[in-house]
């Protein structure tokens, strides 16, 4: 039986039937039983691949991954053409500019399109058709260049259209996935200084109610905004901590009626505190255009300009103390060959207040990275996402600390504080970070050795609705917060 129609009970038994007498190749009896996903891929691509077969097996489908295979000792080529031969049920690719110019990728990519409805290409980044064989090129791709989960439901969909469905249980399932990768402890039993992205502010106790003569015209708004912060309670009622410019048109000439937000909760039909994190936020956007920053209209941010040629470096001290400097602007390629282009990029800050139980006032910074054609116009939609995964790709915490600290210290111009009105009408954050000493602390060279996951899993940390949710609301303050 074994020898004949029984013999996929070679493959789904290894306990059993177990090597040296079967043979197996990259941890698998390679006897026929197309029961098996293969995922190949080239080693940049570990990442994405590693998560799918992962994604996969909670789904239930029996996978084998070429980035967590046991394939020391064996050429691994000939080990997968096996596999893919012998076991697949299906063959996923990932493919990519650097999966391109592995010629043995393509070649196993080539041998299997050979078979009908085999192979689903995973495409991590956009590819010209161009680049690829004939046969491959006519498969539509699932696409993890938009987002992981998207590329995960396209695969899922593919797979149910073609009646492959999961053949492991929930539990064996989800018990594969968490034994495929078993993390070296990243932690150390010493204390570490902790720093975050996060600055104490200081506000007014009382906020001023701006009664104008009549309704300012929408170019008069924005115009106003870059010098004053205030927040629309009506169409000629305006809020603010500090008194208007000349230029505004008010109702009265006499002192402007205030109130203290503290302990009215709710005045003018917003509520108080919503109104002074708008009015937070508002202020830092005025400070940042005062030390040199510009706004962009296409995206509603603040951001540092291209100077003098595509890098403009800002110097800062770091926590240990030392001076040193990082660039907030850049020039960046995108894709390779004959699709491959080139773009600049500006960093900005982006700021959200928040108030604890106690009554502190604190304002989380995020680096905003603005993406333009060479020429300076503003990209759009997938490209924004596209181009700053470009950009941000190798960069981790050491990464975005440095920047995060240059920018306050910018906006501040080397005080301890930056400062929006004066006396008790003006607001005033911290340009040094929240720290804590935690007990524990970050083992760097267990980290170092998660690299390219490490570079991966930060991408995901932006997405289409991270972007989204960055340009500034007509009506940001609503009744209820």
């Amino acid at each position: 039986m074994l020898v004949g129609d029984s013999r996929h009970l070679l493959a789904k038994h290894p306990a059993i039937f177990c090597p040296p007498w079967f043979p197996v190749r990259g941890g698998l009896p390679i006897s026929e039983s197309a029961d098996t996903l293969v995922i190949d891929h080239d080693e940049a691509d570990h990442a994405v691949a590693t998560w799918l077969s992962r994604r996969l097996s909670l789904a239930g489908y029996r996978t084998w991954c070429y980035g967590t295979a046991p394939l020391a000792g064996e050429d691994a080529d000939s080990s997968i053409r096996a596999l893919v031969q012998n076991r697949g049920s299906q063959y996923l690719p990932i493919l990519s500019g650097r999966a391109i110019a592995n010629s043995d990728l393509m070649g196993r990519c080539g041998a299997a399109c050979e078979r009908e409805e085999f192979v689903v290409p995973c495409w991590t980044e956009s590819i010209s058709r161009s680049e690829l064989s004939s046969r491959l090129a006519q498969i539509e791709p699932a696409r993890f260049d938009d987002n992981w989960s998207r590329g995960m439901r396209d695969v899922l969909n593919s797979l149910e259209a073609k009646g492959i469905g999961p053949e492991l249980e929930e539990e064996q399932g989800r018990t594969i996935a968490l034994r495929a990768y078993v993390p070296e402890v990243v932690t150390r039993p010493t204390p570490e200084q902790v720093v975050a992205n996060v600055f104490a502010a200081s506000v007014p106790k009382s906020i001023l109610i701006c009664d104008l003569s009549r309704e300012l015209r929408n170019e008069e708004v924005d115009s106003l905004r870059k010098e004053w912060a205030f927040a629309i309670a009506s169409s000629t009622t305006l809020l603010a901590f500090e008194e208007p410019p000349a230029s505004v048109p008010l109702a009265s000439t006499s002192a402007l009626p205030e109130f203290a937000w503290e302990s009215i909760s709710h005045r003018e039909g917003k509520r108080s505190t919503d109104v002074v994190k708008e009015l937070i936020r508002r202020s830092l956007v005025v400070a940042c255009l005062r030390v040199g920053f510009e706004w962009c209209d296409d995206r509603k941010v603040v951001y540092y300009p291209q100077k003098k040629g595509p890098q403009n470096f800002v110097s800062f001290n770091h926590l240990d103390g030392r001076n040193t400097r990082v660039s907030l602007t850049g020039e960046k390629q995108y894709s390779w060959g004959a699709n491959a282009t080139r773009f600049r990029y500006q960093l900005g800050p982006h700021f959200r207040a928040s108030v604890d139980p106690d009554g502190a006032w604190w304002v989380t910074m995020r680096i905003y990275v603005r993406v333009t054609e060479l020429d300076g116009t503003p990209l759009q939609k997938k490209e924004i996402v596209r181009k700053r995964k470009a950009v941000t790709k190798g960069w981790w915490n050491r990464e975005w600390l440095a920047r995060t600290l240059a920018v306050m210290q910018y906006i501040g111009q080397g005080g301890e504080f930056v400062t929006v009105g004066a006396g008790r009408r003006g607001a005033s954050i911290s340009t040094s970070p929240l720290e804590w000493q935690c007990p524990v602390s970050i083992d760097g060279e267990v980290v170092d050795r998660i690299g390219d996951f490490q570079k991966e899993m930060a991408t995901l940390a932006y997405s289409e609705e991270d972007e989204a949710s960055i340009g500034e609301p007509d009506n940001e303050v609503q009744e209820g917060g």
